[in-house]
């Protein structure tokens, strides 16, 4: 399975060191500026910091759309 660290309750291994290091909202993290997408939900980096963070992913209708789902059967991959 390998180390990893948690960001408001999404386990990523993009850290540069993974250590089961906590992040929570408002913490600076070494990562690029984006939205990362996890099973247990997703977390958006600006500027070095954590700024939001959730549970769910919308479609343009407004429909949840399952995380899981999403991340199995990916058209991009």
């Amino acid at each position: 399975m390998g180390m990893y660290d948690i960001v408001c309750g999404v386990q990523v291994k993009c850290t540069s060191n993974p250590t089961l290091k906590e992040y929570k909202k408002g913490d600076k993290i070494d990562l690029f500026d984006g939205l990362y997408v996890g099973y247990e939900g997703w977390f958006r980096v600006k500027r070095g910091k954590i700024i939001d963070n959730g549970t769910e992913i919308f479609d343009k209708w407004g429909t949840v759309l399952d995380l899981e789902e999403a991340l199995t059967n990916n058209p991009i991959f």
